[in-house]
């Protein structure tokens, strides 16, 4: 009888030790889930970053080129 005792507190103490492990893994998975989130946020702000970047870059060449032309036009019409 003190055997089958002793047996149910391991047993029961594994089951603890079990849901424990699987709350935990729980947790870092979704630690991961969050990180990857957060990593992919990043991602997607650095390329509308780079996309406003660009679009700048491409309103100031145009700028640019206007002014040119206009300043050769008004060369010309000198």
């Amino acid at each position: 009888m003190k055997f089958i005792v002793e047996f149910l507190v391991v047993l029961e103490q594994d089951q603890q030790d079990l849901r424990e492990r699987d709350q935990g893994v729980q947790i870092e998975y979704r630690k991961g889930k969050t990180e990857k989130r957060a990593r992919r946020e990043q991602r997607r702000e650095r390329e509308e970053n780079d996309e406003r970047s660009e679009d700048h870059f491409l309103s100031c060449i145009a700028l640019q080129t206007k002014m040119q032309l206009i300043s050769q036009s008004e060369i010309g019409d000198h």
